[in-house]
């Protein structure tokens, strides 16, 4: 019996053990991965990936680098210990923020007089943790003030679909203009999350930045929101590029009296995936914009040249506003920003560009749609459009600018 109990204890003992490595191996291995990845993002320099990895323990160190400008580069470095258990890991570390700018290298933290950002996580079989702490901070110089209430930053990954979650949350994020300068700008409640999958440029997901409140003071008086948010969804693939972008700014007052609400949402219609990611990639590289040379700029044209070639349009899909004063006025729209892209000539741009295409030409393909159920005459006045142009037996009220030439239910505007 003693024996069978002791063969038992050992069986127990390797299946921990053989766990505990499988589990630490899982986690470092995703590491790899995750490191593999963000190398192929051109947003994204990886500075150092180290990691030294035991039986029961791991621990590394991790630098990117996102760049600021053609000159400067933000550099966030992550130092991490993790404990490997039979079935998941415990990790935590810190995070450090340098700006460099040449070979000069400035600690962002130690400037503000904050510790290095503590974070700890869990992982497991499938699924990472994460949990960073944000720290209070407050700041005031003859230029610039900030008060910062902390926060709290969470996000976890699943290992198979790559889905990434999220959320960043704060009491309140004052921003002013110094001791000089009066004007302040505050949000309340901040809360963005975020839910994702997909590795860069290929990405899909949705985003929601929502505050409980949007208070800005200065010279001229107060202006507030109340409950604004935005929120994004976004699809990418190498045949398309679908971005719906959506702003709801919630009642908005003025020292106290109501000014109204707005409501607003936009998205794209027939982007080329792969011209999209292209472009993306261009405009995202490290360079002097100013002094690009011609071939410098060959790869943004021709993906833009691309994009063209498949008629993008950019369609608004709810444009909404109640102004209480001065004047009562409650509008909608829906329209649509086209382009023409049918038998585009070859390297369309640079023609154009060159003046081998007349100017003409650009303008002749663009097309500008608003539909109106009803206009309010106050607005048609207010842009010098007689309101008698609106044909009240009509369904909807079109504005159209085509061709160089903008017209009002089909009448042509002397604009």
């Amino acid at each position: 019996m003693k024996k069978l109990w002791v063969i038992g204890l050992g069986v127990i003992l390797v299946a921990v053990v053989t766990l505990t490595l499988a589990t630490g191996k899982t986690f470092t291995g995703q590491l790899d991965k995750l490191s593999a990845e963000l190398a192929e993002d051109p947003r994204i320099r990886v500075v150092s990936s180290d990691k030294d990895s035991g039986w029961l323990s791991s621990s590394g160190e991790m630098t990117l680098a996102f760049t600021l400008d053609d000159q400067a580069d933000l550099l966030v470095t992550s130092q991490w210990q993790a404990s490997h258990r039979p079935g998941w890991v415990d990790y935590q570390g810190t995070t450090r923020l340098h700006v460099e700018e040449g070979e000069e290298r400035l600690d962002l933290l130690d400037e503000l007089g904050v510790e290095p950002l503590p974070f700890q996580g869990r992982a497991d079989w499938s699924h990472a943790s994460y949990l960073l702490e944000l720290p209070a901070l407050t700041m005031a110089d003859p230029d610039f003030s900030i008060d910062f209430s902390g926060g709290q930053l969470e996000a976890g990954y699943e290992y198979e679909s790559g889905r990434q979650t999220g959320q960043l949350q704060a009491a309140f994020l004052q921003l002013g203009g110094g001791e000089q300068d009066p004007s302040r700008l505050n949000l309340e409640d901040v809360l963005l999350s975020w839910d994702q999958q997909g590795t860069y440029p290929w990405i899909s997901g949705d985003m929601k930045l929502n505050l409980a409140r949007l208070h800005f003071n200065g010279p001229q008086g107060e202006v507030a929101f109340a409950e604004p948010q935005i929120s994004q969804q976004m699809q990418m693939s190498e045949e398309s590029f679908d971005l719906s972008l959506s702003l709801d700014t919630g009642e908005a007052t003025s020292n106290g009296r109501s000014l109204g609400s707005a409501a607003l949402s936009v998205r794209t219609d027939r982007f080329d995936g792969q011209a999209s990611a292209d472009l993306l990639e261009f405009f995202g590289q490290e360079a002097d914009w100013e002094s690009l040379d011609e071939e410098a700029m060959q790869p943004g044209l021709m993906a833009m040249n691309r994009l063209l070639e498949g008629s993008p349009a950019l369609l608004l899909e709810n444009f909404q506003v109640s102004l209480v004063t001065p004047v009562e006025m409650t509008q909608k729209a829906e329209g649509s920003v086209s382009f023409d892209g049918r038998n585009l000539p070859s390297r369309y741009l640079n023609r154009l560009s060159d003046g081998e295409i007349a100017e003409d030409d650009l303008m002749s393909r663009m097309r500008v749609e608003l539909l109106f159920d009803k206009i309010n005459p106050e607005l048609l006045r207010l842009v010098g459009i007689p309101p008698f142009l609106q044909d009240e037996s009509a369904e909807q009220q079109s504005v159209v600018w085509e061709g160089g030439e903008l017209r009002m239910n089909g009448k042509l505007l002397p604009f």
